[in-house]
């Protein structure tokens, strides 16, 4: 991807906007984790030459030198510096490397490193299928060596709340409600009734929405002796890197966290459209089928006004 100077157009203003509330030094606060070291941040000066290479999610994604990158916005969150941080420290997943991450009144930073390749969305036209099956072979195992994972709650790794898409389909679409961390699939069950009666407006119910009501608080799904298994949460090819045949990373863990065994198959399947990467998702993921057809019903129906 061909990057833009931060300096050119309207990018002008974002610098601006940085420079502002980066000029009040206490108003910083370090991820949990590096609190006690790599107390740096990104110079303003490096921000003004750094290059746009992309936006995820309503953050941007700057280049500032030649190996690292900064992700940095409204919705960057430190429990995605949190996942990296404890991704790299307990298994082999290829994950970019935190150097730093803090926020700024409402603004995110991560530093990390850039991870070089190409995302499997790029190349999926491209590869064997020989290649493909050894691709989806490692993603199998990174996937599974991240479900060891467990935890005693369903939200994100710092106890936050929960990132699940099902709850995050206001009808309000300017609601900023969260739901979770939840320590019983009990609670969860009543976060997305709840979730279900603010996706319409007013929170009127009718008939249907009793029914479903009804079926979400009877439903019973697999789960392990620990409550909450780590899930991605936004698995898809654009953030799978792809180098010289294999995976050399795997990005964006903004929706990460401790969720229902389900969460990873369902989260991925929602949104596919490519028969090459559908078929990935089945040989890669563990597959809950009966689930994601429970979930997908409860999300499109949370759809019908929502604008997410």
């Amino acid at each position: 991807m061909e990057g833009t100077s931060l300096n050119k157009d309207h990018d002008g203003s974002f610098v601006g906007y940085l420079a502002a509330i980066m000029a009040d030094g206490s108003n910083i606060v370090f991820t949990g984790s590096l609190s006690k070291q790599n107390r740096t941040i990104v110079p303003l000066e490096q921000l003004k030459s750094a290059t746009a290479i992309g936006r995820i999610g309503g953050s941007r994604v700057l280049q500032v030198s030649e190996s690292t990158v900064l992700k940095v916005g409204r919705k960057v969150n430190m429990d995605e510096a949190e996942t990296l941080l404890l991704l790299a420290a307990k298994t082999n997943v290829p994950v970019p490397k935190v150097h730093t991450a803090y926020t700024i009144g409402e603004m995110g930073f991560i530093l990390m490193s850039k991870v070089e390749g190409r995302t499997l969305a790029s190349c999926l036209e491209d590869v064997s299928r020989e290649e493909l099956r050894e691709i989806a072979l490692q993603l199998k195992s990174y996937v599974l060596e991240w479900r060891e994972l467990r935890n005693s709650f369903l939200g994100s790794v710092d106890g936050g709340p929960c990132r699940d898409i099902i709850f995050k389909h206001p009808w309000d679409y300017m609601s900023t409600r969260k739901y979770g961390s939840f320590y019983s699939f009990e609670q969860y069950k009543h976060g997305v009734v709840e979730a279900l009666r603010l996706s319409r407006p007013t929170g009127v119910w009718y008939e249907e929405e009793e029914e479903l009501k009804d079926r979400i608080l009877s439903f019973e799904e697999e789960r392990s002796d620990s409550l909450g298994v780590m899930t991605h949460g936004d698995l898809h090819p654009g953030n799978i890197i792809i180098k010289d045949g294999s995976i050399e990373g795997i990005v964006d863990w903004g929706e990460a966290g401790y969720s229902i065994p389900g969460r990873e198959f369902f989260a991925a399947k929602r949104v596919a459209m490519d028969p090459t990467w559908i078929e990935m998702i089945d040989s890669s993921i563990p597959c809950f089928e009966e689930e994601y057809k429970f979930w997908d019903e409860i999300d499109q129906s949370m759809k019908w006004y929502s604008p997410v």
